[in-house]
């Protein structure tokens, strides 16, 4: 999993399950819940302090920002949902990112009361659900295909759970490479822009400072 709002270096394994003793190993995902992809809920819980801290940042997150999940076959790119739960903002803030009739069920259908940022308590647990807030447990082919990730709020208290909503927008085949502006991309311009530096120290910098050094001319 990759965060890109969060730098070139964010990236985390997603393992099976949320026990205690799994979630010392990385995030994980909630038995049950949907796989990348699928249609209903991709639900994934991490710790948000110690262990790693893999969600200790989430309350970062705006709508339309990315999150890149790589699996054997497809790099996976949800994006956030809008946050508001007025249907003319929710509007607004979905337009950079989705169109059509998903823009649609997102500002004012059937996902207009799922938000991409709330707080809940420990024991709702319709949010991992097919689609959240309902009581519907099975999943059906015509829903979005969403990711959840659950995390402790506030950050050294796990009276509350921040929840973080994101749908799905793109499915890349790996062999076509990342994803526009995905972690394999944002790699390589960084080692691109390291390399430059160097060059720079090298041609410019460095004879620079080599000339204003004294010289003695030493005959042996």
């Amino acid at each position: 999993m990759y965060i890109p709002a969060f730098g070139a270096d964010y990236q985390f394994a997603i393992i099976e399950g949320v026990d205690e003793e799994e979630l010392l190993a990385g995030p994980g995902r909630y038995p049950d819940t949907q796989l990348p992809g699928e249609p209903g809920n991709f639900a994934v819980a991490g710790h948000r302090v110690g262990k790693g801290a893999p969600f200790n940042d989430l309350g970062r997150l705006s709508p339309c920002d990315a999150i890149v999940v790589e699996t054997c076959e497809q790099w996976v790119t949800y994006r956030v949902l809008p946050m508001s739960d007025d249907p003319a903002q929710r509007a607004a803030e979905a337009a950079p990112c989705l169109g059509g009739e998903q823009a649609e069920r997102v500002a004012a259908g059937d996902y207009a009361g799922v938000l991409g940022q709330h707080i809940t308590l420990p024991e709702d647990i319709n949010v991992i659900n097919p689609l959240p807030g309902s009581h519907d447990t099975e999943a059906d082919p015509g829903m979005e295909a969403l990711m959840t990730l659950t995390t402790c709020h506030s950050q050294f208290s796990n009276a509350e759970r921040m929840i973080i909503h994101a749908v799905r927008t793109e499915g890349n085949d790996k062999t076509a490479g990342a994803p526009p502006g995905g972690p394999v991309l944002k790699g390589v311009i960084a080692a691109v822009l390291l390399i430059a530096v160097f060059l720079f120290l090298m041609e410019v910098v460095f004879p620079w400072v080599s000339s204003l050094m004294p010289y003695n001319d030493v005959v042996v």
